[in-house]
């Protein structure tokens, strides 16, 4: 499996065995369950689990075979994806997590999660409810 996601991300193969390391600490049966699997990823993407409505679209997005859990290869793709991408699939994997039910549009309520969402980001404090 470690050679087959190295030819398919761009992690090395000792990348790779470390991330199923500390894959392995949290994974029940081989997948990590929604309750935990913010904790995969490295501080730096903690903005990305900041709401709780984001957070719920996130899960989402990276579980990219509609199973409930995060397995191993679903982690490796998301994570490959985040910090090494293109920008291409980064903006697609953004727009994955704000077109949760991916109709093929992004909705005012689905813009306005967006636009909330960054300014928790940004630090923005005043009432987003007024600026949107």
């Amino acid at each position: 499996q470690i050679r087959d996601l190295e030819a398919l991300t761009r992690f090395s193969e000792e990348e790779l065995d470390e991330l199923e390391k500390k894959f392995s600490t949290l994974s029940v049966s081989g997948s990590v369950q929604k309750s935990d699997y913010d904790k995969l990823y490295p501080e730096k993407y903690s903005v990305l689990f900041l709401d709780p409505i984001i957070k719920e679209q996130v899960f989402m997005a990276f579980d990219q075979d509609s199973d409930g859990t995060i397995d191993f290869r679903d982690y490796i793709f998301t994570l490959s994806t985040i910090t090494r991408g293109t920008s291409k699939s980064k903006v697609k994997l953004l727009y994955h997590i704000f077109n949760p039910d991916k109709d093929g549009y992004i909705t005012k309520d689905q813009f306005a999660t967006l636009l909330k969402w960054q300014y928790r980001v940004l630090g923005i404090t005043n009432s987003t409810e007024t600026m949107i």
